[in-house]
């Protein structure tokens, strides 16, 4: 029987690649949702990227850029990242937003602020599929 294998990364722009992390529309704006994990150290191998034209993150290596494990229970999830561009965060904030939701926590949007269960809500009605649910 093949292994199956667990992949990471240390970096959110390789892990918000298109390959990785779909883009889809809400309110006018382009979301990306990606999941944070931490994982047991010493529990994985780490390779070089494998997509093509990969992002150039200066805090990880090319060489550094994909951990793997065969292993079940040594990663644990951290975190759900957004990043949210368009004109209404531009507006509110003149760059994009990226934020990190959890604990209850009020997430601001553009000029609305949800929270974390409403904010899964309205994810939940996007354009696409939703390919995990808490």
């Amino acid at each position: 029987k093949p292994r199956e294998y667990t992949y990471l990364t240390p970096s959110i722009l390789y892990a918000s690649h298109g390959v990785y992390a779909q883009k889809t529309k809400w309110r006018g704006n382009v979301v990306t949702c990606v999941l944070e994990f931490r994982i047991l150290p010493h529990s994985y191998e780490i390779g070089t990227q494998t997509v093509r034209d990969p992002p150039n993150d200066k805090y990880v290596s090319q060489s550094e850029m994909e951990w793997y494990t065969d292993r079940h229970g040594v990663q644990i999830l951290t975190g759900l990242l957004i990043k949210i561009e368009g004109p209404d965060v531009d507006k509110a904030y003149n760059n994009p937003a990226a934020v990190k939701v959890g604990g209850g926590q009020l997430v601001p949007i553009g000029n609305v602020e949800l929270s974390v269960e409403e904010l899964w809500q309205e994810i939940s009605t996007l354009e696409g599929h939703v390919h995990w649910n808490p």
